[in-house]
């Protein structure tokens, strides 16, 4: 998109926040998104991104018109990167395929080489994951406890396990304060209820992830 129409259609603003909004799309197959059929509220999205919320709305509206027509807002509310928008960061099935073919032949050649190589790069960080420890204390585990039982749907058990996975979380991203961050994503529940389809683990990570960037 660096030489394209974007220069004309977006201001320099916008084009920083259409960046954001492109980078945010990828984890996610093109969807911008909490999860699957809860979008984010702009309210929500504006502070994820730490820009004002008048920005973040002038920029979708733009991108969502017809003379741009950069993202797409679905039934439930979600947005969706067009495929005229993915074009420029994403490469194209014809390119894939002619990489793959041009370095299979690589590839096979030194795969026998490579792979005491891989193995030994596997036994460092299988033994740096063992020595880096997990950064939230005993008690903070009890105050996030406390938290996750005024979410609905989130019983005994699956509290237990959202604890364990925590545990995982926070040596991926031991900057972020969890029991502040859980206590906005509580409250984020307490508006936007989990559902059946509710894939917590995925929510948390990249409410993390983004915490994390914050930071």
């Amino acid at each position: 998109w660096l030489f394209g129409s974007t220069r004309l259609e977006l201001e320099p603003d916008e084009r920083s926040v259409w960046i954001d909004l492109l980078a945010l799309s990828k984890k996610d197959n093109g969807y911008i998104r909490a999860n699957e059929g809860m979008p984010y509220p702009d309210s929500q999205l504006s502070g994820m991104l730490n820009i004002k919320e008048e920005l973040l709305k002038r920029t979708i509206c733009k991108c969502l018109s017809k003379k741009v027509k950069k993202l797409e807002r679905l039934k439930d509310g979600t947005l969706f990167v067009v495929s005229q928008a993915t074009g420029d960061y994403e490469l194209s099935k014809r390119y894939k395929r002619m990489l793959k073919e041009k370095t299979s032949a690589k590839a096979e050649h030194t795969s026998a080489k490579a792979e005491p190589k891989r193995r030994e790069e596997k036994r460092r960080v299988d033994k740096n994951r063992v020595e880096k420890k997990v950064n939230i204390s005993a008690e903070e585990e009890l105050q996030i406890t406390e938290e996750l039982k005024t979410v609905k749907g989130l019983g005994p058990k699956k509290r237990a396990m959202l604890i364990l996975y925590l545990r995982k979380l926070s040596i991926e991203f031991p900057d972020v304060d969890y029991v502040y961050e859980i206590k906005k994503k509580v409250a984020w529940w307490l508006d936007h209820p989990l559902t059946s389809r509710s894939n917590i683990h995925l929510q948390l990570r990249n409410w993390f992830n983004i915490s994390q960037k914050r930071i």
